[in-house]
């Protein structure tokens, strides 16, 4: 049985966070609530942490999630806007958060079930020629010792130390510009390998970068694209994921309404393998159930979410299972 969040942006009065048990194929809801724009989300255990993604104004909420209940723990308001990304740190206890519309980065304090203070607010540095900032993730490398901030728009990956929650200049390494016009928008790191994994959204690609585990400084191994060669349409990365066996990644291409599956080699490089069909239009989010049996995609302009079931060998996609009729989703992750 698996617990799955699912989370979008509102449409009139239709809830839109909620959460639904899958067993054999059954789909039966549990619990909903109707937050404003839930579109990102992240969790830890039972406790569970959303945002609202809003002009003018960053807001973050706790849930804890008990009894097939959620149970509103708190919520904290402060300067940013269009807030889109948030990611848990457990051993910093410390929520990460980045804001799309005003380029701010912060970092918030978690103790005992309640957000404490607002330890860091970062302006990222904007673009000169026309002054935009827009923060697009905030990710730890898999040891938790560096923060990684992108700038989807000044094409820069920050990295910052982290002490006490806060977020501290790294002066050994302080960002990785990658070629104008490439749009970043998401960094993800093995969890054994010293590798992370850039998806851009402007370019369709995935750079594959060596990470010095001593310093943060990130140096490009490989880049590569995410659509087949001959492709002259429009399309947009969303996210990409490692799938549980930590030998395959996943991207999403919106437009071109598919998932490139890659195997990941022995240093970390990408071998392009296959791709498969998205299940419906414009894949905004993916992720895989923790046993590596189904992958699960935001479709967002066909208002669904789309189960696939995979070989938990080979992440192979083999065939869709279920079709759940959301309006406008935006995220989904096993609890």
């Amino acid at each position: 049985m698996y617990s799955l969040l699912m989370t979008g942006y509102n449409v009139e009065d239709y809830p839109s966070l909620k959460i639904f048990s899958l067993s054999n194929h059954s789909l039966t809801q549990i619990t909903e609530l109707n937050p404003i724009n839930p579109s990102f989300a992240c969790h830890l255990h039972n406790l569970l942490f959303t945002l609202s993604e809003v002009d003018n104004k960053a807001q973050i909420q706790m849930y804890l999630f008990e009894d097939n209940r959620l149970y509103f723990l708190d919520q904290l308001t402060f300067e940013g806007g269009g807030l889109c990304h948030i990611s848990y740190s457990p051993k910093h206890r410390t929520l990460f958060g980045a804001c799309y519309q005003t380029g701010h980065i912060f970092s918030v304090g978690v103790l005992n079930h309640k957000f404490t203070t607002l330890k860091s607010l970062i302006h990222l540095p904007a673009l000169p020629k026309d002054g935009f900032s827009r923060a697009h993730c905030t990710q730890m490398d898999s040891n938790e010792n560096f923060l990684y901030a992108i700038n989807i728009h000044t094409d820069q990956i920050y990295c910052y130390k982290v002490e006490n929650g806060a977020l501290i200049s790294n002066t050994n390494f302080s960002s990785l510009h990658l070629p104008s016009g490439n749009g970043p928008r998401h960094i993800i790191f093995h969890p054994t390998l010293p590798i992370g994994y850039i998806i851009t959204e402007y370019s369709n690609k995935i750079f594959v970068t060596q990470q010095d585990p001593s310093t943060g400084t990130l140096q490009i191994l490989q880049e590569i694209t995410t659509l087949p060669i001959d492709y002259e349409g429009t399309s947009y990365c969303s996210n990409c994921i490692i799938t549980p066996n930590q030998k395959y990644l996943l991207a999403a291409n919106r437009g071109h309404n598919s998932i490139t599956r890659f195997e990941i080699q022995v240093d970390g490089s990408l071998k392009k393998l296959n791709l498969y069909p998205c299940g419906g239009i414009w894949p905004r989010h993916i992720t895989c159930t923790h046993d590596g049996k189904l992958l699960m995609v935001c479709n967002q302009n066909s208002n669904e979410v789309t189960l696939f079931r995979l070989d938990e060998n080979t992440s192979t996609i083999l065939e869709d299972i279920a079709h759940i009729p959301f309006p406008n989703p935006s995220f989904i992750e096993e609890l």
